[in-house]
């Protein structure tokens, strides 16, 4: 039996393309998934699917990136179907498992789409790092407070007088903010007197 497996990111996404590509490749099912790629684990449908493959079944997908965006996920998932027997098809990629072009083209495309995904992540990185450096802020402006305050607050809290539930609701924080600025002050102080 041919099973067709279409997947998308997102709601908001249309499987429509890849449902009318299926239908022209003649698969017998299709699979559709709304999920990520990042995590085979995570897309109970296609989970499902590969239980339900038997020997002699092939399973057919636009491109390998809608099966895994991992390298290794994909090579592991592409092994375990060949040793169950069952062929895969990648329209997009123009291979398939049973040939050994195909299972040869299947690495060589496997290890592209994991540099592509690597290189996005670094530039994103070098993105971030760049305007962190002119001056654009991540995440939630830091909480600013009285210092002269907020050390006798933790002296006090050290020697037992107050809590730390206390201390931070004096300084208008919460308690794990409370604690990590805490924990910051006794190192540069530790390292201060060393």
């Amino acid at each position: 039996m041919r099973y067709g497996y279409v997947r998308v990111s997102t709601e908001e996404q249309n499987l429509a393309r890849q449902i009318d590509l299926m239908e022209k490749l003649e698969v017998d099912v299709i699979i559709e998934e709304k999920e990520s790629g990042k995590d085979i684990d995570n897309r109970p449908k296609l989970k499902a699917l590969l239980e339900l493959l038997e020997e002699g079944d092939i399973l057919v997908v636009e491109s390998i990136s809608r099966l895994s965006r991992s390298v290794y996920d994909f090579l592991t998932l592409a092994k375990e179907l060949e040793e169950r027997g069952i062929e895969l098809i990648s329209h997009k990629e123009k291979f398939d498992t049973s040939t050994a072009y195909g299972r040869f083209a299947m690495n060589i495309f496997a290890s592209l789409y994991q540099m592509e995904r690597e290189l996005m992540k670094d530039r994103q990185e070098e993105g971030i790092r760049i305007a962190q450096k002119n001056g654009i802020q991540f995440g939630r402006p830091k909480v600013e407070f009285d210092k002269e305050l907020f050390e006798d607050l933790v002296e006090k809290n050290i020697r037992g007088f107050i809590t730390g539930e206390r201390a931070s609701a004096e300084l208008g924080i919460s308690l794990s903010t409370y604690n990590r600025r805490k924990k910051e002050y006794l190192e540069n102080k530790s390292k201060e007197v060393a």
